[in-house]
């Protein structure tokens, strides 16, 4: 691998983090459900075994999808995974269930994952033509100098 491929790796990871933020030990603050008897919740860490996308900030106790806002373009998107965050810890299983099914999260799979794994470098592309191409130019070079 040469300098600019791995170069474009760092620029995509530092866009797009390979292992998204899951604090296993840490006090996850309770919010308060329910308007006649207030239930405290908290976020579970047992819900990112389950939904290893799911991103935690601590600084503001929300949720992401684990490119979160950076992804507000993709079609449909949920603000709640992408640029405001997920707080609703009562009905948190079932949003990240649908979240994770909806056209939203699988277009960014296909275009954060699936297709930067099987899509070939554009600068290995494109030095690969232009090794052809020096080649060929070489080879007309020399058919010209045969001439002389």
């Amino acid at each position: 691998m040469d300098a600019s491929s791995s170069q474009s790796v760092s620029d995509t990871e530092s866009i797009f983090p390979e292992i998204p933020h899951q604090p296993r030990v840490f006090h996850f603050p309770k919010r308060e459900f329910g308007k006649k008897s207030a239930v405290r919740r908290s976020f579970q860490t047992a819900w990112f075994d389950k939904w290893p996308w799911l991103h935690y900030r601590e600084e503001n106790d929300v949720l992401e999808g684990k490119v979160g806002e950076k992804l507000s373009w993709a079609a449909n998107a949920d603000a709640a995974f992408t640029n405001k965050g997920y707080t609703n810890w009562k009905d948190a299983t079932v949003r990240f269930s649908v979240h994770e099914a909806s056209s939203c999260h699988k277009e960014v799979v296909l275009n954060v994952t699936t297709l930067p794994a099987s899509t070939p470098d554009v600068a290995m592309c494109l030095s690969s033509q232009h090794q052809k191409d020096c080649l060929e130019r070489r080879q007309c070079f020399l058919n010209i100098l045969s001439n002389f």
